[in-house]
């Protein structure tokens, strides 16, 4: 069978976490023809049995040794049956928008929209780096891509094919900005339909991977940099935006 969209979610030992995820999914993914693919860890059986008991043709089930979740990604996203592909963190949700746009412009090759950040009692929070995101996607253009990470992840769509070409997820040299170097990928060559309205509500606390100081994703944004901007003028501009975004975190780290 095939669908419209395949929405893939990685996920380790945080069953309830897909509990909510699939009580938000399971209304649109019939009407929208979307597929649910969830990717688990041999040893995760409360979770594998959770995605076992359910009884929906448009949720998949993949079990592996993949280690993480761009691994997770990497060995699954050829066996989806969707004609589009989404990347989803177990706590990402999405809205109605993000349905009603994919079958709007499917046939676009990368369809784009907005997150937002949510705490755990679903109250936006993070409201500035919210409303910087979204004044950058207003003006999206591959460069601007390259001088700041606006986009969030979940956020973006894209054709199967294009996932396949750019060999999906570059977890060796990236491990923990993966998602942002493929975005620059897949956003250098097709065409970008680009939609500011939130498609995803992403939740963010101390616990959740994006909350906690990590000095080596700093680091390899400024790999990035370097691989994309060198000899620019944006390699510049790029180093003025991670500088607050270092220090921001060495006092989090002291704290």
């Amino acid at each position: 069978m095939k669908f419209l969209c395949t929405i893939i979610t990685p996920s380790y030992k945080r069953v309830n976490f897909l509990k909510k995820q699939y009580l938000q999914l399971e209304p649109y993914l019939q009407i929208y023809n979307c597929e649910w693919m969830v990717c688990l860890e041999n040893d995760d059986f409360r979770s594998i049995n959770y995605i076992k008991s359910i009884r929906n043709k448009n949720v998949t089930l993949k079990v592996g040794s993949f280690g993480s979740s761009a691994d997770a990604y990497s060995n699954c996203y050829r066996l989806a049956k969707g004609k589009f592909l989404n990347f989803s963190g177990d706590d990402d949700v999405r809205t109605k928008l993000f349905f009603l746009n994919l079958k709007k412009f499917r046939h676009y090759p990368v369809i784009i929209g907005r997150g937002i950040y949510v705490d755990n009692k679903n109250k936006p929070i993070r409201k500035i780096s919210t409303f910087l995101k979204s004044l950058f996607l207003y003006f999206f253009s591959h460069n601007l891509l390259r001088t700041v990470n606006f986009i969030m992840s979940p956020a973006v769509i894209y054709r199967k094919e294009i996932a396949i070409q750019n060999k999906g997820l570059d977890n060796l040299n990236y491990p923990w900005t993966n998602d942002y170097e493929l975005n620059l990928r897949i956003t250098k060559k097709n065409k970008c339909k680009v939609i500011n309205k939130i498609f995803v509500q992403c939740y963010f606390s101390s616990s959740t991977i994006t909350g906690k100081y990590n000095l080596k994703k700093i680091q390899e944004l400024i790999k990035i940099n370097l691989r994309y901007n060198k000899h620019s003028i944006f390699f510049l501009i790029n180093l003025i935006f991670l500088i607050p975004i270092l220090i921001k975190n060495l006092f989090k780290f002291r704290n």
